[in-house]
């Protein structure tokens, strides 16, 4: 029972104040020495908020499996909160309340690391870094079981919060903004804790705790556009890289990216501008202009801005990327269009009745609408992989096993996108549907030819699902088996149809019965039909704009040929 409930997924909400539920918070203070003489609530921030998930957030039977933390701020004071899905954390919500201080926004970064969760927290005057124990070094991972455990912010007042090596004031140096709105933090791989901060010039003071564990001297090294001169900073030891950039360069957010054996910083700035810096080499690498990106832009190239925001995001599998909020006072990116006159209807005729003849199936016609022959693959590709960005691909494998009794056909990952016709050995069987039908019982015999004609219906192009895949973009099931040794065919329909099917003359086809009409219950084989009408002569203003129906027809896609 235990381990079958460490498989249950479940979810929480994370919702504003008036929303969330009732939580015990342990209070603790955090006195800076030095920061005694500070007037309380002269510096105003914004909230912020923010979130970080364990490396082994999604590994089965890990200790920190569905496991994640998020955290507020609010004037002086931090809340840090850790959170399961699969158990109940003990002693899991602290308060920090910083004397004297205030919290950036966003100044809150968390990393782990073999042995530690380690907090880096930036606030107006002061630097901190928390060391906690990782969860791994808690707990053995047979207890991932466990209803309940002890969270890693248990023992959190033992930490000693003015230890100097894990404490700083930060230092009053030349051309550092007195009130900074923004800032940035990482560990090297050192294992030294790096905090960015704006200077009000336009550059970069990133200030230096040695590793933890090993003795060392806390630096700053100021970041410039350009030069290479070096100076001393009172009370520090730093290099400096100088420049003469105007106030309008002074960076507005700021987010930071750790490599191997370098990081790199980038800027928001209020020009417009999207800066990145090497910390390693102590240089800017980039400028780039990010109004050039934003289509309407009249007026904010001479505004400086005030409200940017920058966002950075990092996947192994998909790389780094950035995420920029432009704020424009009073602006948006649509614009009023003058009122004008409604320009009048087109007109309109009617061309009459239509006589249909039905060609040939799909499947019939698979040498002509795929004459480079099929793409064979041990489970289905999508779209893109065929080189097929639209319209149709026929995917085809065989039965693996008797289905005489109706046997589910599923796409148990919701994976036909967007809609497949069934059939089995050239018998409709019926229609999966993406988000609406993902199973479906077929009969047929072993061996026997199963074919999906998929559809590609359009794709998604904002918010989550804007990676839209198209086609069968997840293995189906047969009877809960997956289906194997696909072979699949990208069509060509457009060039079939102006081939007329290899062949056969249109205007052939108005000598022949009307297609029956086929309603949606009684599902036909996807195929092609073909007429004529003529355009009468005699009648000014023609060929005109016309509408087409088909009554009783289901599903039908249009082909206009003036051959």
């Amino acid at each position: 029972m235990a381990a079958a409930a460490s498989l249950e997924r479940s979810f929480v909400e994370l919702s504003g104040t008036e929303r969330e539920r009732p939580r015990h918070f342990r209070e603790f203070t955090v006195c800076g020495v030095g920061t005694g003489n500070a007037l309380i609530g002269t510096v105003k921030y914004s909230e912020s908020a923010g979130g970080f998930y364990y490396e082994e957030s999604g590994k089965l039977f890990s200790v920190t499996r569905n496991r994640f933390i998020h955290w507020k701020t609010f004037g002086d004071t931090l809340e840090l909160m850790e959170e399961s899905l699969d158990i109940n954390l003990l002693n899991n919500a602290v308060r920090l309340k910083f004397q004297n201080c205030s919290l950036l926004p966003a100044g809150v970064h968390i990393s782990e690391t073999q042995n530690h969760v380690i907090i880096l927290v930036l606030t107006n005057q002061t630097v901190h870094r928390l060391l906690l124990p990782h969860p791994s070094r808690m707990y053995s991972s047979e207890l991932v079981t466990e209803s309940q455990m002890q969270s890693i912010f248990t023992d959190i007042g033992k930490v000693d919060f003015r230890d100097p090596c894990n404490y700083q004031l930060i230092p009053a140096v030349p051309g550092l903004s007195p009130n900074p709105t923004t800032s940035a933090a990482w560990l090297s791989n050192g294992g030294e804790a790096l905090f960015a901060l704006p200077s009000a010039s336009g550059g970069i003071f990133v200030l230096k705790l040695p590793p933890y564990d090993i003795p060392g001297m806390v630096s700053v090294v100021e970041l410039k556009q350009s030069s290479v001169m070096q100076r001393l900073l009172i009370g520090w030891m730093p290099t400096a890289i100088r420049g003469d950039p105007g106030p309008s360069d002074r960076p507005l957010s700021l987010a930071a990216h750790c490599v191997e054996h370098d990081a790199f910083i980038f800027a928001l700035c209020q020009d417009h501008k999207l800066r990145m810096w090497s910390y390693k080499d102590q240089m800017c690498l980039m400028a780039a202009d990010v109004l050039e990106y934003v289509p309407v832009n009249k007026g904010l190239r001479l505004t400086a801005g005030t409200g940017h925001k920058l966002r950075l995001a990092h996947s192994p599998s998909m790389g780094l990327y950035l995420g920029i909020y432009m704020h424009a006072p009073k602006r948006g990116q649509f614009e009023k269009l003058p009122e004008g006159p409604i320009p009048p209807s087109t007109p309109k005729f009617a061309y009459g009745k239509v006589a249909m003849k039905k060609l040939k199936t799909v499947e019939e016609a698979l040498n002509v609408l795929c004459p480079a022959g099929p793409i064979k693959s041990l489970y289905p590709l999508t779209f893109i992989k065929v080189k097929q960005y639209f319209g149709f691909v026929l995917y085809r494998t065989t039965l693996p096993q008797d289905c005489s009794n109706p046997t589910p056909l599923s796409s148990p990952l919701n994976g036909v996108h967007d809609r497949a016709y069934v059939s089995v050995d050239g018998v409709p069987q019926g229609i999966l549907a993406r988000d609406h039908v993902i199973i479906l019982n077929i009969t047929g015999k072993a061996g026997a030819t199963l074919d999906l004609l998929v559809e590609n219906m359009g794709r998604v192009n904002y918010g989550h699902y804007i990676n839209d895949f198209k086609g069968l973009v997840s293995n189906l099931t047969l009877g809960g088996n997956i289906l194997m040794n696909w072979m699949v065919f990208p069509l060509d329909t457009e060039d079939a149809v102006h081939s007329h099917l290899g062949g056969l003359d249109a205007r052939d086809a108005g000598r022949h019965d009307p297609a029956p009409a086929r309603s949606s219950s009684n599902y036909m084989l996807p195929a092609f039909y073909v007429g004529n009408f003529s355009i009468p002569s005699g009648i000014p203003d023609l060929p005109q704009d016309t509408f087409i129906q088909f009554p009783g027809w289901t599903k039908v896609c249009v082909f206009v040929d003036s051959a």
